[in-house]
């Protein structure tokens, strides 16, 4: 097993146990069914472990690339389960996953010098695309849009760079349909919001099988 794999399966677990404490802190799953909780949050944790090491390599990513993703994904499952439940997205779940990234970042920097301007440049490019985008959409149409939203793609910027275009543009059609149904079929308010950080999770993994 590789440096890379033996990484990315410690970061998981040691973040599946973070976010089993977070999920408790929001008192999200009642406590006759925490064990529940917890057998389902780290087959979802495996579950992602086993799409990326196991299909992603067959599309030519890097050990090093899976296992940054693989960080992004997992915490974008926190928060998605976070929002799903609680209409918010957790600060501290975006702070881990900024300085994560920050830490590959120089990692990066340090053993490919050579490339540093360009590590830097198209991470930071990514993060001012993701979060500048939510925040314009929430200056422009009022109350469409939360600060966890625009922070929620920032962060996603800074790991997929440019490519987070093409996940802004799955997770806003897949929230865009999920809309759609609930004023159609279940006759629900058009002034009901729908929490992003699902179909973020969901675009972003999309975004990732299709090479981005």
């Amino acid at each position: 097993m590789t440096p890379y794999k033996i990484a990315g399966i410690v970061i998981c677990f040691a973040s599946a146990g973070f976010g089993e404490r977070w999920l408790e802190s929001y008192e999200i799953v009642p406590e006759r069914e925490k064990w529940k909780a917890r057998l389902l949050l780290f087959f979802a944790v495996l579950s992602v472990m086993g799409f990326l090491f196991f299909i992603l390599p067959h599309y030519g990513y890097s050990e090093y690339k899976i296992m940054k993703y693989l960080i992004l994904l997992v915490f974008l499952l926190f928060a998605a389960i976070v929002d799903r439940k609680k209409m918010l997205i957790p600060n501290p779940v975006l702070l881990v996953l900024f300085l994560l990234r920050l830490g590959l970042m120089v990692g990066e920097s340090i053993w490919q010098p050579e490339l540093l301007p360009s590590i830097w440049m198209e991470s930071i490019l990514g993060m001012i695309i993701g979060g500048g985008v939510f925040l314009l959409s929430g200056m422009i149409w009022k109350g469409s849009v939360g600060m966890g939203d625009v922070k929620l793609f920032g962060v996603v910027g800074l790991y997929m760079g440019v490519d987070v275009l093409c996940s802004m543009l799955i997770s806003l059609i897949l929230s865009a349909l999920a809309g759609i149904y609930l004023m159609v079929i279940s006759k629900r308010d058009k002034k009901t919001f729908i929490p992003m950080a699902p179909f973020a999770f969901f675009g972003t993994a999309a975004a990732i099988l299709l090479g981005y």
